[in-house]
Order: C-alpha cells, then sequence, then structure tokens
C-alpha cells in the first residue's frame, strides 16, 4: 500500500503585525529525519537550508535550497510559508493560517507552549503550536499530526513533524517526516569537537596536572630537608 504525503511547503500567511526576528542573509539548514514506510514519501532530500532574501512588512521571502544524497540540489524562491513567524509569540498567540490547505480547520492554529528546547547544541526557548484531524485517502481515513516549533527570539523554525497512521492500522501504519534546525547564522551552533581540539584540550589539562604534581612533590621535598 503506497502513501503519497506532501511534506509541508505550501505558501502559508504569516498572521499578525508582529516584528519578524531576522533579516537578509539569515539562514537555517535543517536536517530531514524519516520514520516508517519507505514508500511514504513522495521527495527523498536529506537537508533543507533557508535563506532570508527580504524582509517587508507582515511578509518574508526565502530561498530555499533542498540537498540529495547523491549531490542534487534544487532551490525555489518563495514566501516564508511556516518557516517564519513573527519574533517574541506567545502562548495564545496565532500561528498561522491554515485555510489555504485545510479549509475544514478552524482559521487559525495557536500557540500553546513555551519551552527550553536544544538544537545545534544550543538551548533555545522555542514555541509549539500544534494541530491534529482526518482526512479521506483513497478508500481509507488517514490521521494527521502536525507539530512546529519556533525559536521564541527570531521566529524562525527550530523543528517540524508531520505524523500520519491510517485509521484501524495503529502504528504499524504510521509514517513520520520531521525537519529539525542544525546549522544557522542566527546564533552559535556547536558541532562536535575535532580530533585535534580534542587532542589538544587533553594536552592542556595533562600539562596542568602534570604541573600540579610537581608542585605538590617540591612541597614535600621543602618540607622534608626542612
Amino acid at each position: 500500500m503506497l502513501l503519497i504525503l506532501v511534506f509541508a511547503s505550501s505558501t502559508a500567511i504569516v498572521s499578525g503585525s508582529g516584528q519578524f526576528g531576522v533579516s537578509v542573509g539569515d539562514w537555517v539548514k535543517y536536517r530531514v529525519i524519516r520514520l516508517g514506510h519507505e514508500t511514504a514519501w513522495t521527495d527523498h532530500h536529506d537537508w533543507v537550508k533557508i535563506e532570508v532574501l527580504n524582509v517587508s512588512g507582515t511578509s518574508v521571502t526565502i530561498v530555499e535550497t533542498l540537498y540529495y544524497p547523491n549531490g542534487e540540489t534544487f532551490n525555489r524562491t518563495e514566501s516564508a510559508d511556516f518557516y517564519i513567524q513573527p519574533a517574541n509569540l506567545t502562548i495564545g498567540d496565532e500561528a498561522f493560517s491554515k485555510t489555504y490547505r485545510y479549509p475544514w480547520l478552524n482559521n487559525t492554529i495557536h500557540i500553546s507552549q513555551i519551552t527550553s528546547r536544544a538544537y545545534g547544541g544550543e538551548s533555545r526557548e522555542a514555541c509549539l503550536a500544534e494541530f491534529s484531524y482526518s482526512q479521506p485517502y483513497f478508500r481509507y481515513m488517514l490521521d494527521v499530526h502536525e507539530e512546529y516549533w519556533w525559536d521564541k527570539a527570531t521566529g524562525v523554525l527550530l523543528e517540524e513533524t508531520f505524523e500520519t497512521t491510517f485509521q484501524g492500522y495503529g502504528n504499524a501504519s504510521k509514517s513520520t517526516e520531521s525537519l529539525v534546525a542544525e546549522e544557522t547564522n542566527l546564533w552559535e551552533t556547536h558541532g562536535p569537537p575535532s580530533p585535534l581540539l580534542q587532542l589538544a584540550f587533553l594536552g592542556i589539562i595533562s600539562a596542568i596536572l602534570v604541573g600540579a604534581v610537581g608542585i605538590v612533590l617540591k612541597r614535600n621535598k621543602t618540607k622534608k630537608e626542612a
């Protein structure tokens, strides 16, 4: 049974009149994580990178780049979609309109939680918006859950999860695709230290320990001679 899912990339309407926390040249790179059926996804890129091209009033224009395992890339210029929300959202604030995509849902999605989460080795204050719905899929009914985390200070997307299951089949039919922010120029990101850096750090620690031992031995020798 082939499940074809369109990952959330349609044009969204950014809500409110709040100020954006991004400027031209800001970028974020996301790792794509897929779990479940291999046949569930119509696209198989490993990474997504967005870069801000323009910020004007209540709209942001970005270039989105998809990176594929074979080295190919695909670029498209579009509105910020779900990628960027106004900065400093709080619980109860409207996130983005869903009527463009799901007319049967309520017009607005609201922030329901704010908590600290780690991205790229950095702790960020993140705002959550999530919702669930069901829709027909051929002769089946598909249960869908979408979850979005945005950085409170800048409004950029930190993580998105798009999860589906067939009614009546439970976890056996579950498929999940996520975007997780791993690199950005908006704040310092920390990758694993290089082997050379690790060796240098160990060398410094060893030198400190040797020096400390030497001082203790010298003091003991001085006391004995006295």
